[in-house]
């Protein structure tokens, strides 16, 4: 007697994480939160500037991890924190809580330096 599987067989092979996409996806992990913490410090410890290079490492950090999310979902088989694969929808959603948590860490660190002085 012959059994029958009801699952299909995928149409898309599995992805292994490659050099690159294993690149991508620590940057996006590990160096932006880094980066956007530390220049977040640096705005702190300059006391009332009303901008400065931090700041512009700080939103462009944001910029850039949002580009590096999309490169990683769109071309290095991105993965959500499951393990599930990504999409586009999750990238939406991910730029808009960087944006938001960005604002409120940026308008945080301005207060705390602000008030510190």
């Amino acid at each position: 007697m012959a059994t029958h599987s009801n699952s299909k067989p995928s149409s898309t092979p599995p992805t292994g994480l490659t050099g690159s996409g294993c690149l991508i996806r620590m940057l996006w992990l590990l160096a932006v939160p880094a980066v956007l913490l530390l220049s977040a410090a640096v705005i702190v410890q300059q006391h009332r500037k009303p901008f400065s290079a931090a700041d512009a490492v700080f939103f462009g950090t944001v910029v850039l991890a949002a580009v590096i999310r999309y490169l990683d979902i769109r071309f290095f088989g991105g993965a959500t924190e499951t393990g599930d694969p990504a999409t586009m929808r999750h990238w939406r959603r991910y730029a808009i809580l960087l944006i938001l948590v960005s604002l409120i860490v940026w308008a945080a660190a301005h207060a705390v330096g602000h008030y510190t002085a």
